[in-house]
């Protein structure tokens, strides 16, 4: 009993009370979690940063919203300068990580976020959740990401993730809409990394585009038995079997009434509204799609974790700081609800759009041009919509700030 006391109770003990001392300390210096307002560039030009995934996209992607935004804001203002921290798969903690050395060098006046889907599977202990509440929490994770900063400034190249590295060939394929080539490595990628619904999307869009029907179908099947994606796949599979049909009417009406139980049946609500929607695609039912799009409700989109939301809190708060104006972009196929829930005290400070509004726009029926084959990523047309409404919010901040 004894020895119990002495090597767990009151080292325990001993732990409890510095925490508590450190948390007081820290309450005390409230001041020291502030972030310092940088000192004004003198570079000319609107000086604009993107953070994103490949759903935003980036400045040398023309296709994509960060491409054609850019192309936009060249012609508003001919000097106007770019910073990103963007990327396939880009995750909140990459982007926190990153954060300080962007803010400092390149003092954003503008910055433009669609971030967080790429956080997936991401989940706390109830202990872990009250620690992160605590001020030492934050002066850990402060003191961490500062040590990551030094590493990556001494090493001037990011270190990319094992997600990242997985796939970033894969999507590369993509954007080149080398789709064939883009199969085994997204297969590959997703093997080791089952839970990317993103990636399960992208690669079931390249097994349309390929007409690799029965090896998509195959692959899913397997993947359903690791993914915790199982609603999105089960449904996605049958769905490649029901377009090898098409030359067989009847069976393919068949298969088709199929998926239509399987979507009913589904408890995942945001899984069967995205197979609701890739259904009237794939029928070419550009009606009963911009019905569905416009009609969505925020359960049939999911929430984000509180590791996601606590992340996204912090990057506005060192943007705001940095006296930064963001604009916060909802994914295009999602609902605002959840997210403008999240940050619902950051709103008068902040300007937040939810895409699918602008995507459904005068007349729904449009919708079915806008969203890619993933469900997931716009198309040309959609990203051209998106980046000349975030272009006319730059235009007027430009105006107001003369």
């Amino acid at each position: 009993m004894r020895r119990i006391l002495y090597f767990i109770v009151v080292p325990a003990a001993v732990l409890v009370s510095l925490i508590s001392l450190a948390e007081f300390g820290l309450r005390l210096r409230s001041g020291f979690f502030d972030v310092p307002t940088p000192v004004l560039s003198e570079k000319k030009g609107l000086r604009v940063l993107y953070i994103g995934d490949s759903i935003f996209g980036f400045v040398g992607a023309p296709y994509s919203v960060g491409g054609k935004l850019a192309t936009r804001l060249r012609g508003i203002d001919p000097e106007v300068q770019f910073a990103e921290v963007s990327g396939p798969g880009k995750t909140t903690s990459e982007v926190l990580a990153a954060l300080p050395s962007v803010l400092k060098n390149f003092q954003p006046q503008i910055t433009v976020m669609m971030v967080g889907k790429s956080d997936f599977h991401i989940e706390e202990s109830v202990i872990g959740r009250w620690f992160q509440k605590l001020r030492i929490s934050k002066f850990i994770r402060m003191t961490v990401q500062d040590l990551n900063q030094r590493q990556h400034e001494i090493r001037e190249l990011p270190q990319k993730s094992s997600h990242d590295i997985a796939f970033d060939p894969a999507w590369d394929l993509y954007r080149l809409e080398k789709y064939s080539e883009a199969i085994p490595v997204f297969e590959k990628a997703l093997s080791e990394h089952p839970h990317y619904e993103v990636g399960i999307k992208g690669l079931n869009h390249c097994y349309l585009a390929a007409k690799e029907y029965a090896r998509g179908e195959v692959f899913f099947d397997r993947l359903t038995e690791k993914s915790n994606e199982k609603s999105l796949l089960r449904i996605l599979a049958p769905t490649l079997r029901m377009i090898a049909l098409d030359g067989d009417p009847e069976a393919r009406q068949t298969q088709i009434a199929k998926i239509e139980v399987a979507i009913e049946e589904s408890s995942d609500r945001r899984a069967a509204l995205r197979a609701k929607l890739w259904l009237e695609r794939a029928n070419r039912d550009a009606e009963g799609f911009g019905r569905t799009f416009a009609g969505m409700h925020g359960p049939e989109s999911r929430p984000y974790n509180s590791k996601t939301v606590r992340n996204l809190r912090e990057i506005l708060d060192a943007l705001l700081q940095a006296s930064s104006m963001v604009i916060v972009l909802q994914y295009p196929v999602d609902h605002s609800e959840g997210l403008r829930s999240d940050i619902s005290d950051y709103l008068d400070r902040i300007q937040f759009f939810e895409t699918r509004e602008w995507l459904v726009g005068k007349n729904p029926n449009d919708a079915i041009r806008f969203i890619d084959g993933d469900m997931e990523h716009l198309t040309g047309d959609g990203s051209e919509v998106v980046a000349g409404k975030i272009a006319e919010v730059c235009s007027n901040f430009k105006a107001g700030a003369k």
